[in-house]
């Protein structure tokens, strides 16, 4: 518990939580630890709930479905990173992508519920939560701007810097030779 506190304490939005609250909602069973192995799936567009996910441990891949159900690569996500954002407060029956285990990986899991807790208790939360969801669409423009820009050699390029200027190191979705 004590580990996983200091993981959630790194996080910019998370941190803004009170210590002993978050540890709390955690002992209480209101926010949720999981593990998910390899190749498991965490969210799909059918199958969600309405949560706030932090990784802890591990990374996870987010795929898309294009019209032909052929799954592409859009993001690796490491430790410290959040996901779920997309149907938190949206209204929708599907999930906007598909979130896999990249490798064995533990999260955190907090309910809308508890978020909107949060939302109305935790001013710097609220602060911290329209900041990343600023960044997010900033992210979400790049990568537009990479699919729809120039021809191939270009949008590899843009692909490219976008993944250097992200990570530390950049992780191929795919083998050298593919």
């Amino acid at each position: 518990m004590n580990k996983a506190l200091k993981l959630i304490k790194k996080n910019a939005l998370l941190s803004k939580i009170d210590s002993q609250h978050l540890k709390e909602l955690i002992t209480n069973g209101q926010i949720l630890i999981k593990t998910y192995q390899r190749g498991e799936e965490i969210l799909t567009p059918q199958e969600f709930e309405r949560s706030l996910i932090l990784i802890l441990s591990g990374r996870v891949n987010v795929l898309k479905s294009g019209l032909n159900q052929k799954e592409t690569f859009i993001n690796c996500l490491k430790e410290n990173d959040l996901f779920g954002m997309a149907s938190l407060f949206y209204e929708t029956s599907e999930y906007p992508s598909k979130i896999i285990a990249r490798k064995r990986c533990r999260l955190l899991i907090i309910p809308k519920e508890i978020v909107e807790q949060l939302l109305e208790s935790e001013l710097d939360f609220v602060k911290a939560y329209v900041k990343l969801l600023s960044q997010k669409i900033h992210f979400l423009n790049q990568k537009i701007r990479t699919f729809t820009g120039g021809d191939a050699s270009e949008k590899l390029y843009l692909w490219l810097k976008m993944q250097a200027q992200e990570n530390q190191d950049l992780i191929l979705p795919c083998s050298m030779s593919e």
